[in-house]
């Protein structure tokens, strides 16, 4: 049984396949308005896009294809290894 105030904080990002899109213009205000209230989470996206967002709106950290392939081994080991995280 854990103590109080022991828990490990929890870590949050958003991840997208493309970022930004054009057509997927409600996620960039979501963006934004998560990124206006303080939270400013790190955006993933797992494909580099040429296009740009609204007021500089881009992707934080992108993968490069060794990487994505990589997920294919990670996911599996991390869901078992951490299956609560």
């Amino acid at each position: 049984m854990e103590k109080a105030g022991t828990q490990a904080a929890k870590r949050v990002a958003i991840l997208f396949t493309r970022f930004p899109v054009a057509t997927e213009t409600f996620l960039h205000r979501e963006v934004r308005a998560l990124r206006h209230q303080g939270r400013n989470w790190p955006v993933f996206a797992m494909w580099p896009t040429s296009e740009g967002g609204p007021e500089g709106l881009a992707a934080d950290h992108t993968f490069s294809g060794w990487d994505l392939f990589t997920l294919v081994w990670w996911i599996p080991y991390w869901l078992i290894r951490r299956p609560k995280a």
